[in-house]
């Protein structure tokens, strides 16, 4: 929250929230650390009102930012840790939130979790440093209760690209501004009709995809993200909110205006053979 405030807050489609887990060595001994992740308290027991709550565990997969620089953050679910070493992973914690919503108290107070080889109680965070998120909660940055659909965009995106170990990640946020201006502040219920606007947005600004054109697998895994989670955030997206209304027309035009300037290329071209290959009768006498 200190760091937040001392920084300009940056725009909600520049950024993706993750959280980082710090695990930490203090003993004297190596040791082996597994199952980084989660820990909070559910629903209690149907008709056993005086039992403890539930107890819930996540392990998220973690996230390895490619070509990072600054702080190391690991990509695995074992480490070993001599005395004093440190470790830090990355990893998403927003579905993992808003899948367990509503929540019996009307929040979720998540405490980072994980195992020690050679032990058998889980090692938890203070509960002095636990995170208490509301149902209502959508960003930690700020106290806004939407989005905007550019900030669904970059996290979709950027996510996947993450996920699956891409080396390019283009420019997600550019991506994000241009699609949010082409959807024009409207999200149909029909499925069908929403995955052709994507697709004619894929097949219309096709400088967006050119970093994933030797992967095809790759594009159409981002639609098919894209449409997923749109349609999960579409309750709490702000759709008057866009960043720049009408940014996607320049490369439509810029797209046809290259296809136009080639056809009138290959027109030349077919001519000019025609000219050459066609020839007027000799009068011999």
């Amino acid at each position: 929250m200190s760091e937040a405030g001392a920084l300009k807050k940056p725009d909600p489609g520049e950024v993706i929230e993750l959280a980082e887990i710090v695990i930490e060595n203090t003993g004297r001994n190596p040791m082996t650390v597994y199952e980084i992740g989660f820990r909070w308290f559910g629903k209690k027991k149907r008709d056993q009102w005086w039992q403890r709550r539930v107890r819930h565990s996540s392990v998220p997969t973690p996230i390895r930012p490619p070509n990072q620089e600054g702080p190391f953050y690991a990509d695995g679910d074992q480490f070993r840790l001599e005395p004093n070493d440190v470790v830090s992973v990355l990893v998403n914690y927003w579905d993992l939130v808003r899948s367990h919503r509503p929540s019996p108290m009307g929040v979720i107070e998540l405490r980072a979790a994980v195992r020690v080889a050679g032990r058998r109680r889980v090692k938890l965070s203070t509960r002095k440093t636990r995170w208490r998120i509301t149902d209502d909660a959508v960003t930690s940055v700020g106290t806004s209760k939407t989005l905007p659909l550019r900030s669904v965009i970059t996290k979709s995106v950027g996510l996947s690209l993450l996920y699956s170990k891409s080396k390019t990640l283009g420019d997600v946020y550019f991506l994000s501004r241009s699609l949010e201006a082409a959807l024009e502040g409207t999200w149909s219920d029909d499925w069908k009709t929403n995955h052709e606007r994507l697709r004619h947005f894929q097949k219309d600004s096709n400088v967006h995809f050119m970093v994933y054109e030797q992967d095809q697998m790759t594009a159409s895994m981002l639609m098919f993200a894209l449409h997923g989670a749109i349609d999960d955030y579409k309750d709490v997206i702000d759709w008057a909110d866009i960043a720049q209304p009408g940014v996607h027309k320049m490369f439509f035009a810029e797209a046809r205006a290259e296809e136009m300037t080639k056809a009138i290329a290959v027109e030349a071209r077919d001519l000019k053979a025609t000219s050459e290959g066609s020839a007027e009768p000799v009068d011999e006498g």
